[in-house]
């Protein structure tokens, strides 16, 4: 496992409290799509370079706090993306409270609805190119409050980490 893989471990942990946000399989897509392409091995120093200019300001044994993170913007990037195509939690199942009319559907109530929510992060009209590893997306960080991204839950099930 590289030291990136490690990394990121350890600020997924930090960011969002648990360690199970990144499981094996997670960081296995991780070092596949990193090591596949051009494109991300090119631009990877962006992520090294973030974590250098960090470990400069700091004293050798000084450890990276809070306020060093919350600066990691592209590390932030990758976390999500992996967590968007490596979804950990395949969807959520609900359940009507009332009868409900959505797009021309009458679905009653009692009814049991499960959403799909790897189905929505390989949607190409949220996410253009949705098979494509590309954390520069979320770059801007508005795409997170979009009604489309699922990647920590919704409604009452939403990750006390988010």
């Amino acid at each position: 496992m590289s030291r990136l893989s490690l990394f990121l471990m350890w600020a997924s942990s930090k960011a969002f409290g648990r360690f199970e946000i990144f499981t094996f399989s997670s960081l296995s897509l991780f070092e596949m799509w990193t090591s596949n392409g051009p494109r991300f091995v090119s631009r990877s120093l962006t992520l090294e370079e973030e974590h250098l200019a960090i470990r400069e300001r700091k004293k050798p044994d000084e450890p990276i706090d809070w306020n060093d993170y919350k600066s990691m913007s592209f590390t932030r990037a990758v976390i999500l993306e992996t967590s968007r195509l490596a979804t950990v939690v395949n969807g959520v199942l609900r359940k009507t409270t009332q009868d409900v009319e959505l797009n021309g559907f009458f679905i009653p109530k009692g009814w049991k609805i499960y959403l799909f929510t790897r189905g929505i992060n390989y949607d190409s009209s949220f996410y253009p190119e949705p098979s494509t590893f590309n954390p520069w997306r979320w770059l801007d960080k508005s795409l997170e409050s979009h009604k489309h991204c699922f990647l920590f839950g919704a409604g009452g099930r939403l990750c006390p980490g988010k």
